[in-house]
């Protein structure tokens, strides 16, 4: 009987030997700083994700000047082959996949038998290659050593965990526990310097040995990479900027693309339409000329009833890009969110509160927004702009604080002042009690608390949520795939937004490598 087992195991052998026939693949590098992978090998193809300078992929195909490309992740997509440089072919092993560990701890032996020693541990949702399996244990590759897990604690990686990044690129990672110690080093060994808490977003710089280099509120330090979860790719600024973009004549430093749709702007137009018809769109009756410059939307808050349906001409003007690219009051709600720059100091910012006057709640509080956008990976001066047009430049009720004393019906036992900054559950018709009690449920109870928690909501919901990627002020105002998922009623809010944005950054801040995103309807 052990003999027939031993020649099944050693028939075995070839398989696996044929099965790791090395492929020879062309490997590409990204030339420029930033390049659009599309669906399908036209500028006018749906864009899929864009890849950074030195990023690597597998070239797979080619087409009219178009590379097919597989990246890292295991995505595959079409980009201009010019903007990618190819390396001396490189092989790749076809057996190799990645598995997820299911147990919380699992030995890593040095045969596949428990008679062998332990030559090392995973733990729960670390990820391995496994380069082939027999008779229920699993060969591995961990780090630069191989060795033999039992095949029962691993289980094939779902979609979503495929397009986890290499670790040696700079990630955004959030953490999974209630709280997870900062050390000074990579190991248990050294000195705790801090202490991070569940939802907690980080930049992971690299990962070795299950440890994780990281950066937060601008300090260093080092985690356990188990209770980290992959939130997105960092992007990294970068003074040469692809060449696929332009250079913006209006907005000076910063860049401009185009984004066809798949779909036309009458299109659009009658989605938003038909959802103004059911109360999703509101224009002000207290302007009647579409055209003019006041902040409606702050002058109506006052008065809701002067809200109204609009009427198609007014929707489309609204919508349409070419009313707001010509100049920079506009063109600031297509500026891409989902990166944090250094394009203003808490000083300026400060100044700018200040010249609010005395009664504005985010008087001193710059740090305080600076750290939550860079922390969340979004940009300051929308944050800023966002948060100061939901307030009424910092004045609104919700932002000077609402006491809350009943949630749900029952009486608490001591009453607890809340901030909410961005209108977060502040429905209409029940703005102030729902804006309260979201806030208190959210932990919202001072100012800073307030302008964190609401820069981690925004980041999730919408900016780097990867269902929706409502990743500009106008995208999160008008939706076609999903128009129940849009940020505001007002129709000219995205308008007014940009318009602060643009005095912002004309007076303290700086348009550098701001990345503008303007989409061209079918």
């Amino acid at each position: 009987m052990k003999k027939r087992t031993m020649a099944t195991a050693f028939a075995m052998i070839p398989m696996l030997v044929s099965n790791a026939n090395a492929d020879t693949t062309k490997i590409g590098v990204i030339s420029s700083t930033y390049l659009n992978i599309r669906y399908s090998p036209s500028t006018s193809g749906k864009l899929q994700l864009v890849l950074k300078k030195n990023d690597k992929v597998s070239i797979i195909g080619e087409k009219n000047g178009w590379y097919k490309i597989k990246t890292n992740s295991g995505k595959i997509g079409w980009a201009i082959s010019k903007y990618i440089k190819v390396e001396n072919n490189k092989k790749m092993l076809r057996t190799s996949i990645k598995k997820v560990v299911i147990a919380d701890v699992l030995n890593i032996r040095s045969g596949p038998n428990t008679t062998y020693s332990s030559i090392g541990k995973l733990y729960k949702n670390n990820k391995v290659e496994v380069i082939s399996e027999s008779n229920g244990w699993s060969k591995i590759k961990f780090g630069s050593k191989i060795g033999y897990v039992s095949s029962e604690y691993l289980k094939e990686l779902s979609n979503e965990n495929h397009n986890l990044p290499q670790s040696t690129k700079k990630t955004i990672q959030e953490v999974t526990s209630s709280i997870l110690n900062v050390r000074n080093g990579a190991g248990g060994k050294y000195t705790k310097i801090d202490t991070l808490h569940k939802g907690d977003l980080v930049t992971v710089y690299s990962v070795d040995n299950n440890w994780a280099k990281i950066e937060y509120n601008g300090k260093n330090g080092y985690v356990s990479a188990i209770y980290l979860k992959y939130v997105s790719d960092k992007v990294e600024e970068d003074e040469n900027i692809n060449n696929e973009y332009d250079n913006s004549d209006i907005v000076p430093g910063s860049y401009i693309q185009k984004t066809k749709k798949e779909y036309s702007l009458d299109d659009m137009v009658e989605v938003q339409y038909i959802k103004g018809q059911n109360g999703g769109n509101l224009i002000t009756r207290r302007n009647i000329n579409i055209l003019d410059n006041e902040y409606t939307s702050l002058l109506c808050r006052t008065n809701p009833k002067s809200y109204d349906k609009p009427t198609r001409d007014e929707i489309k003007y609204y919508i349409d890009p070419t009313n707001f690219t010509s100049h920079k009051e506009g063109i600031m709600q297509f500026v891409r969110l989902d990166k944090y720059t250094d394009s203003i100091t808490a000083k300026s910012l400060n100044n700018y509160f200040s010249s609010k006057g005395k009664d504005c709640i985010f008087n001193g509080k710059g740090q305080a927004f600076i750290d939550a956008a860079k922390k969340y990976d979004i940009d300051v001066t929308y944050f800023v702009s966002h948060a100061m047009w939901e307030t009424g430049n910092g004045k609104s009720n919700l932002a000077k604080g609402q006491l809350v004393s009943v949630v749900d019906g029952i009486e608490l036992d001591e009453p607890i002042i809340v901030y909410n900054f961005f209108g977060i559950g502040a429905t209409d018709g029940n703005a102030l009690e729902g804006g309260k009690i979201t806030a208190y449920k959210n932990g919202w109870t001072s100012i800073e608390r307030g302008i964190d928690g609401a820069a981690k909501w925004i980041s999730k919901t919408y900016i780097h949520n990867s269902k929706y990627n409502q990743n500009t002020v106008y995208n999160m105002r008008w939706s076609y795939d999903y128009s129940w998922h849009q940020y505001a009623t007002d129709v000219n809010w995205a308008n007014g937004i940009s318009k602060m944005m643009s005095s912002l950054i004309t007076r303290y801040g700086n348009g550098k490598d701001l990345l503008i995103d303007i989409p061209e309807y079918k």
